[in-house]
């Protein structure tokens, strides 16, 4: 799944599947398969 227009909900349904409930950047960023000008937009958003 490419990180473009990467939502909220998106974000919240991969760490609700982790056994934590909880994921870092680089776990968002495997899972989403996100790359250069992504990962910053997935930055922004997490930032929000």
């Amino acid at each position: 799944m490419p990180a473009r227009g990467v939502t909220e909900h998106e974000i919240l349904r991969i760490i609700e599947r982790q056994p934590k409930q909880e994921a870092g950047f680089k776990q968002l960023v495997r899972e989403l398969g996100a790359h250069g000008n992504e990962r910053r937009r997935l930055a922004d958003e997490l930032s929000r």
